[in-house]
């Protein structure tokens, strides 16, 4: 269930990784990883620190946005840096 999307997610080319074990931290090429979305429910100060722990390793190229709901409908807003 959670290695599987919906195909109308097809587009969105996403990886996901499950870890069973435990193990901690997974490293892979950092050019694999080229944008972030973050969920409706995540809060401005954990998207700051988030970034700025990405910015500090190295994932210099990074597109950040954030989930937002107008009414019903959802959209994906892309985060500006500063």
């Amino acid at each position: 269930m959670f290695g599987t999307k919906s195909w109308e997610w097809k587009y969105e080319s996403e990886y996901r990784i499950i870890l069973l074990n435990n193990s901690g931290l997974i490293k892979f090429n950092k050019s694999f990883l080229t944008g972030v979305i973050f969920g409706l429910r995540v809060n401005e100060k954990d998207i700051e620190r988030f970034i700025s722990i990405c910015n500090n390793n190295g994932y210099d190229n990074l597109r950040f946005s954030k989930m937002k709901k107008e009414g019903l409908k959802f959209q994906i807003e892309e985060i500006n840096l500063v």
